[in-house]
């Protein structure tokens, strides 16, 4: 009945009004007692001055009928009336209606627009199809201690509703209700206000919507230019679509969400203030002229609004906290640090206006539209929790400037896009958690503190202006692309401070860098006012430019930081980053330096890395690849570079040359210039008496057999056997002083094994002679110590040879001998003093020929002589590598052609044999070896003119067809005698058939 007039009865009562003869208000009177002790059936109408009881557990229970188009408040409905239909009639007042039992029809109380009601207290129960309770009237109090609800009606209205006068003579006949206090144990099923006025609604129970109908859209709903003045919720409002709709113009001065409940609540929007409308005049404020008249001037048009909201509980909507339309106004937002505002799409959604600002001291939860208007969090409890926009003049202000306020430490990590944000003295911002990325996309003004809290990498594109301080605390990497002038001081705890754009670090801020931060200039010029430095310093970011320039204008201080610089490793000249400090230095200091391309060369005063204007009390140490003789050393190409400090102008340097204008090669040269003679040692073929041990065939004529003389010869040195196999070991030790060196290489020792097998078989033999044709096996093993001024090294090398023989022994005791042989080289190449690797299995293919003549001369039957001549070619091809500092190494061919004159002297007995040797070798070739690193030339030679001697001997068995032999020998250069050397031992043994 009652939704039926709300929505569509005043339009046909101005139907009906037109057509003379119908009447609305022929509605029948019934009595009631002051208290009613008995159930009832009929509606309770009461008379000015008339109060009522109704008694515990009695009803007043109104069955529904038809429509009445004649009843405009369906007074025949009705549990209890208070007033008539008629608007002009007196007003029936009525001091106080208490409810005990149930009063239910299609309203339970109706106080139409005449009649007006002191108190209305209800202990029992009112129900209503279209509402509980209808006020068009006036009512001073409605106290609710128990239940005041709608029916079970699914399209119910709320169960409180305060109604301008159903068909009003004019705008001032509206519902006035000044108190509603819904007490803790009391709950209402929604309150309507529609063109009506109430002052104040205090919640201390439960305020809630039955009814998903979108008719009554909000447990509490402030429409069509309604006012109210306070809302005090102390308890729990909710509702199945908004919790507080203010709609139409509707205006509520004061919303206090008290803390100690459970808040407002709703599966939509918890508020929503939306649209316009024409104001409701409150009487309060109606005018009276001198006449006595009032004054009812149509109120013009106003958007719906709110004050004042104050939340010290909760506002949740499961879709928004706070909605305000493109009409809506809300003054004043305060969130209490004990409150809560939470939506899930949005917590505050300002697409209207919010004239004087949102306060939050507690939690906003869910993602905040400002609009234009300004955000302020302050208080050490207050949490921000989503993204923020606004226009450009919107403004979030980190911390209050309220001297009793306590300070704010806000940790935000959510996207942040407003006109700025203001971070107050005292206060802190942090952007991140440590883990999740924060973003601000607007300027910031700080004068308190502003932290970077990731781990990933985030872009800062804005500008920092203010007097505060700024702090990289987070593992990540913050990239500053903005214009930044703040004059506080910046430090980076750790993580990362990327300049991303030229000028983003301020020139007018001191930084500190921690143990673990990194301050990257970007490749961008840089100017700050000061430096501590326990972490790094890195000014050529990721690129290969140079040139760059930090600029301190104030002092530097070190604390075994480290500055990374980018420079061309050449001469004086070389382009390089440069730290320059305007003031003084002091502390300790590791400096890095990136070769850009630079292939090295000989300097004079050296390349400027650290220009330093004041007092130079600080330690700078060079960061190199490696230390000689307690100096780092930097390796560019073939040019070990060291740091010095230039006395006359406090600058250091980068040097490339040592104190007497001689340049400083890098640690492993002297190496490289070594490797070719060493593995020349190793490819040095044997003569061949080293190979037989002294030992070789006697030849006999065609027919011939041995003589009586021959038969009792003690000469067992001769076989008529020469077939057979043998093997061989020499070790030798030995000292190379070069002749030349570019590197002035001190002497080589080395230490070298070699071991062969092989085997000899006689191909032809006549009565001229014989020839004996050989092949042998062979490994070889040097151990070499290089060293020079640069550094010391280590040439472990490792061949693998075959060898053929071939010889001719004459009958008139002439021989001549001829070899060829190819070994393969692996080779390990070691720096000391670097202290690692110049390069592993590096290798090289060699080979080596020789021709050998002799002539024994007969002295007695046990005593004999051989002059003996050699010639012996060497050639060796060793492959190029990078070494690990990255210098191109390479190798000319080594060659060597020795030629050897000699003697031996021999002493045989039946098994017997000794011999002793000289002889005399000369390098004919006269040629170098050449190396080259880096395209800088290295020349190493040794001495060209040797003589060696020794003695040996041997024994054998089995009719001589067994022995052994043995050999020692030293052999000197004679160009400086013992200066070089090698001093060699072999054994040998051989059997033949």
């Amino acid at each position: 009945m009652r939704i039926y007039r709300y929505a569509v009865l005043p339009m046909a009562l101005k139907v009906a009004l037109f057509f003379p003869g119908m009447s609305v208000n022929a509605i029948a009177a019934s009595s009631c007692k002051t208290i009613i002790s008995e159930d009832r059936t009929e509606p309770c109408n009461l008379s000015n001055g008339e109060n009522l009881i109704i008694d515990k557990g009695v009803s007043i229970d109104i069955p529904q009928g038809q429509l009445d188009h004649s009843d405009k408040y369906g007074l025949k409905y009705n549990a209890v009336n208070v007033g008539s239909g008629n608007n002009k009639a007196e007003v029936t007042i009525v001091d106080h209606i208490e409810n005990n039992g149930i009063l239910k029809g299609e309203s339970g109380v109706t106080v139409t627009y005449s009649g007006s009601v002191e108190k209305l207290l209800n202990r029992g129960t009112i129900s209503g199809v279209s509402g509980a309770v209808w006020v068009s009237g006036k009512m001073n109090m409605l106290d609710n201690y128990s239940v005041i609800k709608s029916s079970n009606d699914s399209i119910s209205l709320n169960s409180i509703t305060i109604h301008q006068a159903i068909d009003p003579i004019n705008n001032t006949q509206y519902g006035r209700v000044t108190t509603i206090r819904n007490q803790k144990e009391g709950s209402i099923d929604g309150i309507s206000v529609k063109k009506a006025v109430l002052k104040t609604l205090d919640n201390y129970g439960i305020l809630f919507q039955a009814s998903k109908v979108n008719l009554i859209p909000a447990t509490f709903t402030i429409d069509s230019g309604s006012n109210v003045d306070t809302f005090n919720n102390y308890g729990t409002v909710t509702g199945p679509n908004h919790a507080i709709v203010i709609n139409k113009g509707g205006y509520l001065k004061n919303l206090n969400n008290q803390s100690g409940g459970k808040g407002i609540t709703a599966d939509v929007d918890a508020i929503q203030v939306t649209g316009q409308g024409k104001a409701v005049l409150d009487m309060d404020a109606i005018q009276v002229t001198g006449q006595g008249k009032a004054v009812l001037d149509n109120p013009q048009i106003r958007p719906s609004r709110i004050e004042q909201i104050t939340n010290a509980s909760t506002i949740y909507g499961k879709k928004k906290g706070i909605y305000i339309d493109d009409k809506g106004v809300i003054d004043r937002i305060t969130n209490k640090d004990t409150g809560v505002i939470k939506g899930n799409i949005f917590s505050i959604h300002n697409k209207g206006t919010i004239t004087d600002r949102i306060d939050n001291a507690g939690t906003i939860d869910g993602n905040v539209e400002l609009g234009g208007a300004s955000l302020y969090l302050s208080g050490p409890k207050a949490i921000l929790k989503g993204d923020v926009s606004g226009t450009k003049d919107s403004i979030v202000t980190i911390g209050s400037k309220d001297s009793t306020a306590e300070n704010l430490d806000l940790t935000y990590t959510h996207n942040m896009n407003v006109g700025i944000v203001n971070i107050l003295s005292g206060n802190k911002l942090r952007l991140g958690d440590g883990h999740t990325t924060g973003k601000i996309s607007n300027n910031i003004d700080n004068d308190g503190e502003f932290y970077f809290n990731h781990s990933d990498k985030a872009i800062y594109g804005h500008n920092i202006s203010g007097t505060g301080s700024v702090h990289q605390v987070g593992s990540g990497t913050t990239i500053f692309q903005g214009a930044n002038n703040y004059t506080g001081a910046t430090t980076i705890q750790k993580g990362t401070v990327l300049q991303g754009a030229e000028k983003s670090f301020s020139p007018v801020s001191s930084y500190t860098i921690g143990q673990h931060g990194t301050f990257d200039m970007g490749g961008f010029n840089t100017t700050i006012s000061a430096l501590n430095n326990s972490g790094r310093v890195v000014a050529g970011g990721d690129n290969n430019a140079v040139g760059r320039m930090l600029t301190i204008t104030g002092d530097y201080s070190g604390n075994n930081g480290t500055v990374s610089l980018s420079t061309v490793l050449g001469d004086d000249s070389s382009k390089t980053d440069r730290l320059v400090v305007n003031g003084n230095t002091s502390g300790t200091t590791h400096l890095v330096i990136k070769n850009v391309g630079g292939t090295g060369a000989q300097t004079n005063e050296g390349i400027k890395v650290v220009d330093v204007q004041g007092a130079s009390g600080g330690s700078f140490s060079l960061a190199g690849d490696y230390s000689h003789k307690g100096d780092p050393t930097l390796v560019a190409g073939a040019y070990a570079y060291r740091l010095y400090k230039n006395s006359a102008d406090n600058s250091l340097y980068l040097r490339s040359s040592s104190g007497n204008s001689k340049p400083t090669y890098q640690a492993g040269v002297s190496v490289y210039e070594s490797y070719g003679r060493m593995l020349q040692i190793m490819n040095a073929p044997e003569s061949l008496r080293d190979r037989t041990g002294g030992r070789k065939d006697r030849v006999l004529g065609t027919g011939e057999f041995r003589s009586s003389a021959a038969e009792d010869s003690t000469d067992d040195s001769t076989s008529q056997m020469p077939n057979g196999v043998w093997g061989r070991i020499t070790a030798s030790y030995g000292k190379l002083s070069p002749r030349v060196s570019t590197s002035d290489a001190n002497a080589t020792t080395y230490n070298m094994v070699r071991a062969q097998v092989g085997m000899d078989k006689r191909f032809y033999e006549n009565n001229q002679g014989s020839v004996t044709g050989g092949a042998f096996l062979q490994y070889s093993k040097i151990d070499a110590n290089v060293g020079s001024a640069h550094g010391e090294g280590n040439i472990r090398a490792n061949g693998y040879t075959l060898g053929a023989t071939s010889t001719w022994y004459g009958k008139n005791k002439f021989y001549l001998d001829g070899l060829a042989q190819m070994t393969y080289f692996d080779n390990d190449l070691h720096s000391k003093t670097a202290g690692r690797a110049l390069g592993n299995s590096k290798s090289a293919l060699g080979y080596a020929l020789g021709l050998e003549a002799g002539q024994e001369i007969g002295l007695n039957q046990k005593w004999s002589m051989t002059p003996q001549a050699q010639l012996v070619f060497s050639s060796i091809n060793m492959n190029g590598f990078h070494d690990p500092f990255g210098a191109k190494i390479r190798f000319d061919r080594s060659e060597s052609l020795k030629f050897r004159v000699g003697t031996t002297i021999d002493y045989r007995q039946k098994a017997t044999h000794l011999y002793g040797f000289f002889n005399i070798n000369q390098e004919v070739l006269g040629r170098n070896d050449l190396t080259n690193v880096a395209d800088v030339a290295f020349i190493s030679g040794n001495d060209r003119t040797w003589g060696d001697g020794g003695a040996g001997g041997s024994y054998s068995w089995d009719n001589g067809k067994s022995f052994v032999y043995g050999q020692a020998s030293a052999n000197t250069s004679l160009n400086n005698f013992a200066d070089s050397y090698e001093l060699k031992a072999k054994i040998g043994i051989k059997t033949t058939w």
